[in-house]
């Protein structure tokens, strides 16, 4: 999956955008799911990419553990959110 439509102006060179585009896909092959967009996971890559990583294996692995952290948190909240709204 190209990740170029998601640089918006960022430069990086032809490997570079290969191995990003391989994270790309790689990590939402890896989720099986619609719920995250894929532009909120190219959004991570490019993050991840402009702080020096370039191997899609790790890049993919940190993603999905971003998202998994983050999909725990936000169960965490409804769960509290749940609690707190529950009259005793």
């Amino acid at each position: 999956m190209p990740i170029t439509p998601f640089l918006k102006g960022e430069d990086f060179d032809p490997e570079t955008r290969r191995v990003l585009g391989v994270a790309l896909q790689m990590t939402c092959s890896a989720l099986r799911t619609d719920d995250v967009k894929p532009e909120a996971i190219a959004n991570k890559i490019i993050a991840l990419a402009k702080a020096g990583k370039r191997n899609a294996d790790l890049i993919c692995e940190q993603v999905l553990k971003d998202i998994v952290k983050q999909t725990i948190a936000n169960k965490i909240i409804d769960l509290a959110k749940a609690h707190a709204a529950k009259k005793y």
